[in-house]
């Protein structure tokens, strides 16, 4: 027998879940309050309350812009290593792993014009 969990958003932001189960069966259930802020996140598509530092955000633009390590460096006067530095605070803080993952985060997120 499968099980299929499949969470819904209702009209007055109460968050309810259901269990397709294999014999066609779908059973109501209501997802523990701990998990409200992970579906939150997940249905919205953004990381609620990120806050950068205003040279954090300069940095960032720059990611979105295209430019390379040693181009942000050369714009911001810092060293490679602090842009570097810089990077890692942004992937911790938004929450991804790569270049192409912050740069799609800060955009839908308006983190950056």
């Amino acid at each position: 027998m499968s099980v299929q969990v499949v969470l819904t958003l209702t009209a007055d932001n109460d968050f309810t879940a259901a269990l397709r189960q294999g014999d066609g069966r779908v059973v109501p259930i209501k997802p523990p309050r701990s998990w409200r802020p992970l579906i939150e996140r997940w249905a919205l598509g953004r990381t609620p309350d990120v806050r950068i530092t205003a040279r954090e955000r300069q940095v960032l633009t720059c990611l979105v812009n295209g430019q390379s390590y040693k181009q942000i460096g050369f714009e911001l006067g810092i060293s490679i290593d602090t842009v570097r530095a810089y990077v890692k605070t942004l992937y911790r803080k938004l929450d991804v792993n790569c270049v192409a993952e912050a740069v799609s985060r800060a955009l839908r997120t308006g983190l950056v014009d």
